[in-house]
């Protein structure tokens, strides 16, 4: 009977940690985060803010990482297309997050990507984000609902993740 009892709590295990964490039914984690002017800023005193319709993507970055210097005008980019196309609902939050950066050199790295005004961006100097949401490193993309449902998880910047966040968001390539 032990036997039987012992399979079946193993089984469960198994089954939680499979599809306990699927994307679309995980929440994601509360990081702090701090904006160039040095507020302290949190996700879930933000989320809420969002509209039912509309979608938060968070985009973890350096100013050392090479892939996300590739990566970053194309997110500006969707933000400006999303934006000029006049969406009827919904409207698209880009938060760009600069992991292992002073506020001078992320305040530098967002200066030479020409960022202004078209994204939020914030740093995390001692990485408490990249352990919160265990992820290992840079650039990794998150798209979030004001719920805190994490609609997609994406690490490495590669045509299949841009083509799957585009597919999350529902936009037609």
């Amino acid at each position: 009977m032990s036997q039987v009892r012992n399979f079946f709590f193993s089984l469960w295990i198994l089954t939680v940690l499979l599809f306990g964490s699927a994307v679309g039914s995980e929440e994601i984690e509360n990081v702090p985060l701090y904006t160039l002017s040095q507020e302290r800023k949190t996700l879930y005193n933000e989320l809420p803010n969002l509209g039912p319709d509309d979608f938060l993507i968070l985009n973890f970055t350096s100013s050392f990482c090479i892939p996300c210097k590739e990566e970053v005008p194309r997110l500006l980019s969707l933000v400006d297309t999303w934006t000029r196309s006049g969406r009827s609902s919904g409207k698209l939050v880009l938060w760009i997050v600069f992991l292992e950066d002073t506020r001078e050199s992320a305040q530098t790295a967002a200066q030479d990507l020409k960022i202004g005004n078209r994204a939020e961006v914030l740093y995390d100097t001692l990485n408490t984000s990249m352990r919160r949401l265990r992820f290992s490193g840079t650039p990794t993309s998150y798209v979030v609902k004001g719920n805190r449902k994490i609609l997609f998880k994406g690490s490495g910047y590669s045509e299949e993740n841009w083509n799957r966040m585009l597919s999350t968001l529902g936009v037609k390539r």
